[in-house]
């Protein structure tokens, strides 16, 4: 009789000890979204898994070098706004001078670069 008491009190010490935590993931939201060590938890890695071809031909040699592709990746001109008012008008015409823009490595998040 004492052993099976002795048991049952160690089984459910051994169950309650390995399903406790110190405290709840993600109890603290903020701590988590704020630390910038954290970055594409659980996420695959960018990419646009289509590109269309003229054939079959083409999309089975997959070869990207045909017109319908086109890399995005490179060097961008970067001007961050607080505000909807604060965007500069006419910033897409051609000639305009982006010269004091910053810049920016695509593909990347320009929350993480500053």
């Amino acid at each position: 009789m004492k052993k099976s008491i002795a048991i049952s009190i160690f089984s459910f010490a051994v169950v309650f000890v390995s399903f406790s935590q110190q405290k709840p993931f993600l109890s603290d939201i903020w701590s988590y979204l704020e630390n910038t060590s954290v970055y594409e938890t659980n996420q695959e890695e960018g990419h646009v898994p289509l590109i269309p071809f003229s054939t079959v031909d083409q999309a089975l040699s997959n070869n990207f070098r045909n017109p319908y592709y086109l890399s995005l990746n490179g060097i961008w001109k970067f001007h961050y706004t607080d505000t909807p008012e604060g965007v500069i008008p006419d910033f897409f015409r051609d000639g305009f001078n982006d010269n004091k823009w910053d810049t920016i490595r695509v593909p990347s998040n320009w929350e993480m670069k500053g």
